[in-house]
This record gives structure tokens, sequence and C-alpha cells, in this order.
């Protein structure tokens, strides 16, 4: 779990999906966790002290965290890698949400050039400073539809959808825990959405052209509809240490 604290500022980097809003459920959630209440409901003012840069420590309100959003629609890891500075580390995080990977399935990108993009993002978060937490998130989906059989009609899915198409989803994801691995990074999780989405998937859509709209996502990539904004937030902050 990655730890979030008032007043931290946590950037969600991605691609159109994150410029869409899908974290602001988990943002609304956190932030609740965090206002301090009185008995009764009402909001209480509550003091911490955190160190200016001058290194004294000063005292301010306890606040809700600071969420940027850093979302580019058509965003490929590579993307984001050609400009650390301006999508990440130049917001001064506390806390990174990698959320990105869609888009290189969709256009093939190789796995090896999708392998250096993830590690050079990780590689330009830890020079900046090597204790911030970050969470990388998998894939989430791209149209999968349960059909009879059963299997996935997807070709971007490992078989038995398509045994020739690479790489597919999972290799990319692996590319993800595989980067997490190897980075210097004090703090850095992989969180697994794909798995509870494809579950819920298989378990609610059926054959029928499109059943996989209205389920988690508007389109089968973009989960603009709430339910599946506030799915993918529940796991986001179930992987948070919030405090």
């Amino acid at each position: 779990m990655i730890p979030i604290a008032p007043n931290d500022i946590v950037v969600f980097c991605g691609d159109s999906i994150t410029d869409q809003g899908v974290f602001r459920p988990a943002i609304d959630a956190i932030n609740l966790r965090l206002t301090p209440r009185r008995p009764g409901g009402s909001i209480a003012v509550v003091r911490s002290r955190i160190p200016s840069r001058g290194g004294v420590s000063v005292s301010v309100p306890r606040q809700p965290i600071r969420p940027i959003i850093s979302g580019t629609p058509g965003d490929t890891a590579e993307s984001i890698a050609v400009n650390i500075p301006g999508r990440i580390t130049n917001f001064n995080p506390d806390a990174v949400v990698l959320f990105v990977g869609v888009n290189d399935a969709l256009t093939a990108t190789p796995l090896a050039t999708f392998n250096a993009a993830i590690d050079t993002i990780l590689a330009g978060i830890a020079a900046y400073d090597a204790t911030t937490p970050t969470m990388v998130l998998s894939i989430f989906t791209a149209g999968e539809q349960w059909s009879a059989g059963p299997v996935w009609d997807n070709a971007l899915d490992p078989p038995p959808s398509n045994p020739g198409y690479t790489p597919s989803i999972a290799q990319l994801d692996a590319e993800k825990v595989t980067a997490i691995a190897d980075s210097t990074l004090t703090t850095a999780e992989y969180l697994d959405l794909r798995a509870a989405a494809l579950a819920f998937l298989a378990a609610h859509n059926t054959p029928a052209p499109g059943a996989h709209d209205g389920f988690l996502t508007s389109d089968g990539v973009h989960p603009l509809i709430p339910f599946g904004q506030v799915f993918i937030s529940d796991l986001v902050v179930a992987g948070m240490a919030v405090s």
C-alpha cells in the first residue's frame, strides 16, 4: 500500500481515462477520510506541523490532498516518458498514481519500447525523490465481451482469443511489474485493476453486440459512467494507506 497523508500533492498521470475524471470518486473518498469531524458530524479544524522549505516546522490546518490531474488523451507510456517534468515532477508530488498502457495495447507498441518507457518514468520519479510513493495501475479494459464458449472476444488478450497477437495486454502489464521491481523507488506498488474488471464482465455481460456498454465503460475503454469510475476508485483507495 502507498501512504497518503493530509496536504499531500498527489499526481494522477495517464491518458484520456485520467483526463476524463476517472479518479474523482477516489479523490472524494480520500478527502472524506482526511477531513476530521467532531462528534455529531461537524467538521473540526485540526492543525498539523509540516516542515517548510527553510527546514523549520510550521503549523498549518490539516487539509485534504491536493490532486493534480495530468492526463492527456492518446498518450502512450513513451509520451509521458519524454516529458516527465511537465507531466509529473514539476508538480512536486508527494505521491504518484500512474495509469497508462491501453493506448500502447491498441497501437501495438513493441514490448521493448513500452518497457523502456515505463523504466524511464519510474527512474524520473526516483531522480526527483526516490521515496515518492508510486502506484502503477494495470490496463483496465479494451472492449472485452464475454461470449458463448466462454471465451474473450478481444484480440488484445492472450490465448484462446488470439494466440498470435503480441504484445498482449497481459505482457504489457507484466512489464510494469518488472519495471517496479527494477526501480530504485522505495515505495512502488502495482495494482491489478484488470483482474477485477474481467471477473465482473464475465459475471455480467453477454454475447449481445455492445453488451460491455453500461457496465464499467461507455465504449469498452473509457469508464465515463459513474459505476465504472467508482469501481476503479474503490480499488485504488483500497491500495492506499490514508492517514
